[in-house]
């Protein structure tokens, strides 16, 4: 296929320096093959090296899309996506996905032990990992689990093997995101399955979880975005406003709007969005 062409190229740029990561969307487009509905207008931003940014919009407002762009799952239309100034599709695959760590909605647990869920085959560095869990407040459901760490996650390779809920199998998924310790985090709708409440705690939280990581949140609650260095508001594909919380909370557009929506719904959550 034209995709595996270009994910193999033999002409990709290796051993470049991804320990730090900036992007570069330039005047991004992006239609499906065979159809002509652009999903994706136009869009042109930067992040820089170690920012936590925001994605925020409705559904259909290309949000994922452009996380399955940066994942290299589809390839823009027109314009280019460059990471810390070289085009993404030069980059060796192999080397460029061991520096993401990636949390989405749809994801995925496995049924191993906690830790091999976590490590899978690399190092185990217990302190780091008890730390993460601790982190995302994942420390006291370990703790009541039979065997700890190495307690088997379902049954089908183990009898006695523990079911966990949404929300806990989300907490195991960025704790295995954050312990493969990438300079890029992708967290997209990580926190679904959490009440709002603990979805703010986790993200109050995220500054210091992710250190020096670039970081993109994708959520459509907004308790993340306060905590972000940028805000970038997508509607319709296109890219309609950008800036940190209290910039776009004094200006008329759809960020204040849906945050002051949303308000209305949690103000009796101890007024979780207020400020």
């Amino acid at each position: 296929s034209n995709n595996s062409k270009v994910y193999n190229n033999i002409n990709s740029v290796k051993n470049c320096n991804l320990e730090s990561i900036s992007i570069d969307f330039e005047q991004v487009c992006f239609q499906y093959p065979g159809s002509n509905h652009t999903i994706l207008d136009n869009i042109s931003f930067h992040i820089s090296d170690g920012e936590k940014v925001s994605f925020v919009g409705l559904n259909g407002a290309g949000k994922s899309t452009i996380i399955k762009l940066l994942l290299r799952l589809y390839e823009p239309t027109s314009g280019k996506i460059k990471i810390n100034g070289i085009d993404i599709r030069n980059l060796d695959s192999k080397e460029y996905y061991e520096h993401i760590g990636i949390v989405l909605q749809d994801f995925f647990i496995f049924a191993y032990s906690v830790i091999e869920n976590m490590c899978f085959d690399k190092n185990v560095e217990m302190s780091k990992m008890q730390n993460i869990i601790k982190q995302i407040g994942f420390e006291e459901r370990i703790q009541r689990l039979p065997k700890g760490l190495y307690t088997s996650l379902y049954r089908n390779l183990d009898e006695e093997g523990v079911e966990l809920s949404g929300g806990e199998g989300q907490k195991l998924a960025m704790a295995r995101a954050l312990y493969k310790n990438t300079s890029l985090l992708i967290l997209d709708e990580p926190t679904s399955s959490l009440d709002p409440l603990a979805e703010y705690e986790l993200f109050s939280k995220m500054r210091q979880i992710s250190k020096n990581n670039t970081t993109i949140m994708v959520s459509h609650r907004l308790s993340s975005t306060k905590y972000s260095d940028k805000i970038f508001v997508f509607e319709g594909g296109k890219l309609v406003q950008s800036g940190k919380h209290t910039e776009l909370m004094n200006m008329e557009g759809i960020y204040r709007e849906l945050f002051m929506t949303q308000a209305k719904y949690y103000m009796g959550e101890g007024e979780l969005y207020a400020e």
